[in-house]
């Protein structure tokens, strides 16, 4: 298994990086864990980004210093402080 830390400090930055690792999990076959500490920000879901009231949301999210960001899977929105401790676990699957 393959395990990675450390940070960067741009959210889209940070959705390149994970980008990548998926990407490797999927091209070797191995396991991964990621720990990382994300930059300030709001991950939105996509059902937050249909719902009325999301332009609002990001309004206030960039007055408070959270960057606004919508994610591709998941619920509601996830707030990260820059403080957060994250921890991803990517397994490769069978398609077909």
């Amino acid at each position: 298994m393959q395990v990675v830390r450390g940070s960067v400090p741009d959210a889209n930055r940070d959705r390149q990086v994970t980008r990548r690792l998926i990407d490797a999990v999927e091209s070797t076959g191995e396991p991964l864990v990621r720990a990382w500490t994300p930059p300030k920000q709001i991950a939105f879901g996509r059902r937050d980004a249909a719902s009325d009231g999301y332009e609002r949301a990001e309004e206030i999210a960039l007055e408070r210093g959270y960057e606004p960001i919508e994610r591709e899977v998941g619920g509601s929105a996830v707030a990260y402080t820059g403080e957060t401790v994250a921890f991803a676990y990517g397994v490769p699957t069978e398609t077909g």
